[in-house]
C-alpha cells in the first residue's frame, strides 16, 4: 500500500474541518485499496469439520505472542480461517510495520487486508511518549486463510460515530471485508467486520443490515461466514 503524501493529508484535514470527514475521506481513494497476498498453497483440509477463529489483536502489538496463541492454544491451533480485527499498518505505536504481513508470515497464511482508518496522531495515553512519525498510518481488518483468497471487496459501513472529532483523531469508517475461498471443493463467502463501539445497539444494527444486504448480492447461493468484533457492549 502506498504512503499518502503529507500535503494531501493536510488538504483532507482542511476539507474535514470545513465540510465533513466523509468528504475528506473521498479525497483519499487509496483508503479503499486492498492488499491481497496469496503465496501459500495448502492442501484441502481432511475430516468433517472446519475451524475458524475471530481474533481482535488490539493493533497487533504482540505478534510473537499472537503467533504462540494461534499455534499452541487448543481452541485456536490448526485454524483454517482467521478473522483479524485491529491490525496496524505503518504506525509508530507498533514499530511502523505491516502487522498483517508479519502475522501472515508467522502463521503461513494468505491474507487480504482492508483499511478502516488513517490515524492522524501517533496515539494516545502511553503512545504519546513515543518519538518519531507514522509511516502509512493505516489501521484495519484482515482475513487470513490457509487456502487461496479471491474476489476481495471493501464495504464502508454507515458513519454512526465520527472519529475525526475524537481525541484519537482519524479519517475513515468501520468496514466489512469480503472475500471468497474454496474449501472441501466448495466456494465459501467470508466477511470480517468490526462494528462501532461508541454508539447504541440500534446504530450497530444499521451497520449490520448494510452488511447483510451486501452479502446477499455478493455471495448469492453459497455459504457465508460473518465474523468480527460486534462490540455488543457500548464503550
Amino acid at each position: 500500500m502506498v504512503i499518502i503524501d503529507e500535503d494531501r493529508i493536510k488538504q483532507a484535514i482542511e476539507i474535514a474541518v470545513n465540510t465533513t470527514s466523509l468528504k475528506a475521506l473521498a479525497s483519499l481513494p487509496e483508503m479503499d485499496e486492498l492488499e491481497l497476498v496469496n503465496i501459500y498453497d495448502n492442501l484441502n483440509p481432511t475430516g468433517d469439520s472446519l475451524k475458524m477463529v475471530l481474533f481482535n489483536v488490539e493493533r497487533g502489538t504482540y505478534c510473537e505472542e499472537i503467533e504462540a496463541y494461534m499455534r499452541y492454544h487448543p481452541a485456536l491451533k490448526e485454524a483454517e480461517i482467521v478473522f483479524f480485527n485491529e491490525l496496524d499498518y505503518g504506525l509508530l505505536r507498533t514499530g511502523n510495520i505491516n502487522t498483517a504481513a508479519e502475522l501472515s508470515k508467522r502463521l503461513q497464511m494468505n491474507y487480504v487486508f482492508g483499511i478502516e482508518f488513517m490515524e492522524l496522531t501517533i496515539g494516545y495515553k502511553n503512545n504519546l511518549i513515543a518519538y518519531g512519525k507514522n509511516k502509512e498510518a493505516f489501521h484495519g481488518n484482515a482475513i487470513m486463510s490457509r487456502h487461496k483468497l479471491y474476489d476481495p471487496m471493501i464495504l464502508r459501513l454507515p458513519l454512526v460515530y465520527d472519529w475525526f472529532n475524537d481525541k484519537q483523531k482519524r479519517f475513515g469508517t468501520r468496514i466489512a471485508l469480503f472475500a471468497k475461498t474454496m474449501i472441501y471443493d466448495k466456494e465459501i463467502g467470508l466477511i470480517c467486520t468490526h462494528l462501532e463501539n461508541r454508539v447504541s445497539p440500534e446504530e450497530r444494527e444499521v451497520q449490520m443490515k448494510v452488511i447483510l444486504e451486501q452479502a446477499k448480492k455478493q455471495f448469492e447461493n453459497i455459504p457465508v461466514i460473518i465474523a468480527g468484533d460486534m462490540n455488543t457492549n457500548t464503550f
